[in-house]
């Protein structure tokens, strides 16, 4: 994405997610600058947010998309540099958590399986929208996200660098991820190019 986050549409409400996000973002903190924690993002976030990083993030429950969102921003503010890698950075970060402990059982021999099957789960881990997975070639797939009540360019990069990772965790060389539509600029959905050697 070309253009700054700050600069595309975005809607905070109306859905949640599972902690794991939380969790591995917050562990990203912590093991990347570890003078930082939760307790130096309260003051960036709302008093909603704030009051829930001050409680024990569990990967199992529900927490509002709007707090990943304001987390993630506010480790982005707190760490400085370009934030769009960071956001990316958290994703991948977030595979590698996720796909090696809370969520290891869905974990696949190969990323189309992979994501075929994180498409069908898709409500297992946000309670808001569609994902669709298409094969679109021998090394190459297509998500969809679709029906989004809740948005931002923040979490699209995150699933961008999510996605990248989990395709190589499945056993996809050099994988690359390509946004091709995005509700924060307009579109009625999030379509994610993925590709592998």
């Amino acid at each position: 994405m070309a253009d700054a986050v700050g600069a595309l549409r975005e809607v905070l409400d109306g859905g949640n997610v599972k902690g794991g996000v939380l969790v591995a973002h917050l562990q990203w903190l912590r093991e990347s600058h570890p003078r930082l924690g939760p307790s130096e993002l309260c003051a960036r976030v709302s008093p909603a947010t704030a009051a829930l990083l001050r409680q024990r993030i569990l990967p199992v429950s529900w927490y509002p998309f709007r707090a990943v969102v304001e987390t993630d921003r506010a480790i982005a503010a707190q760490c400085g540099g370009e934030p769009d890698g960071l956001f990316l950075e958290l994703g991948r970060y977030s595979a590698r958590l996720n796909l090696a402990t809370s969520y290891k059982v869905y974990a696949r021999t190969e990323p189309h399986a992979f994501f075929q099957l994180a498409a069908r789960l898709n409500r297992q881990f946000q309670d808001f929208g569609r994902a669709e997975y298409e094969r679109t070639g021998p090394t190459e797939c297509r998500l969809t996200m679709s029906e989004f009540p809740c948005f931002s360019a923040v979490f699209c990069l995150s699933g961008r660098g999510y996605y990248e990772q989990a395709t190589a965790l499945q056993g996809g060389r050099d994988p690359r991820v390509v946004e091709t539509s995005c509700q924060c600029r307009g579109a009625s959905e999030c379509r994610f190019d993925i590709r592998w050697t």
